[in-house]
C-alpha cells in the first residue's frame, strides 16, 4: 500500500501502477494462503489434542512443524 501511495507523488503510466499493484496482490495471495495452511494445521493439531510438535502420542504425523519451513 505504501508503495502505491508513494506513486502518487509523481505521475506513472496506468500500466506501471497496474503492475506494482498485480505484483502485492500476488504477494498477498501468497501470505493468505500460508496464513490458512498454517489456520488448517493448528485446528488439525487441536482436533488431534496433540501433545507434543516431535513425539505425539496420537499415532499421526503432528500437523505442527517445528522445521524452519514452518507449519505443514
Amino acid at each position: 500500500i505504501e508503495e502505491m501511495i508513494a506513486l502518487t507523488g509523481h505521475r506513472a503510466s496506468p500500466e506501471a501502477i497496474a503492475s506494482r499493484a498485480e505484483a502485492k496482490i500476488a504477494q498477498i495471495d501468497a501470505k493468505v494462503e500460508r496464513l490458512q495452511r498454517m489456520h488448517r494445521s493448528l485446528e488439525a493439531a487441536i482436533a488431534r489434542e496433540c501433545d507434543s510438535s516431535t513425539d505425539c502420542s496420537c499415532g499421526e504425523e503432528c500437523p505442527v512443524s517445528l522445521d524452519p519451513g514452518g507449519v505443514r
